[in-house]
């Protein structure tokens, strides 16, 4: 599997900040690896005992442990900090996507008015959606470029929509547009 990046992660919660450089992001793999080398470079100390590797920060706390199962060193996520702040994330981004992508802010204010009852979750202060970014980017307004077509048919804009999902009533399945620049006149065809 390739990595197509490599950044900073940043963890930050209530009980810790860790933050690790040069991370890979490997989208094909289906779990987390941590690398010694990594952690050591990013400033924390590992300690490895028997059957238990420990990560702490530099003032001795304990940020991740795992233990040893035939060879490696797998995480209990229920014992580390770093799982319940994943999982808050988690449980935040789902309750974000039940609500139609509510922004957090008043997600947030559901759960401080207790609004919804049962709706205990933990809304971390730098959590983004991937899909709002994109979908709700808004763009200026194009410049007018200044110059039309001088002849009528010179410069002709077309679209095609479709595949509808309902079909008209005349049974069509796609709009074809043709406006002529100079005019601005507008034909529209339904196939």
């Amino acid at each position: 599997m390739l990595a197509t990046g490599r950044g900073v992660v940043r963890l930050k919660s209530d009980m810790f900040d860790v933050t690790f450089v040069n991370v890979l992001y490997v989208p094909g793999l289906q779990c987390n690896f941590i690398s010694v080398a990594r952690a050591v470079n990013s400033g924390y100390i590992v300690k490895f005992r028997e059957n238990t590797a420990t990560i702490l920060n530099k003032h001795g706390g304990t940020i991740l442990s795992a233990n040893k199962v035939s060879d490696m060193f797998i995480n209990e996520q229920n014992k580390n900090t770093l799982f319940f702040a994943r999982k808050s994330e988690e449980e935040a981004m789902k309750w974000h996507s039940r609500y139609g992508h509510q922004d957090f802010a008043s997600i947030r204010e559901l759960i401080n008015k207790q609004m919804v009852r049962g709706l205990q979750v933990s809304v971390p202060k730098d959590i983004c959606c991937a899909l709002c970014m994109t979908n709700k980017c808004t763009q200026k307004p194009y410049c007018n470029a200044g110059s039309r077509a001088k002849d009528v048919l010179g410069i002709v804009h077309t679209d095609v929509c479709g595949l509808m999902r309902n079909l008209s009533i005349g049974g069509a399945k796609y709009l074809l547009t043709f406006i002529d620049d100079k005019t601005r006149a507008t034909y529209l065809y339904i196939s």
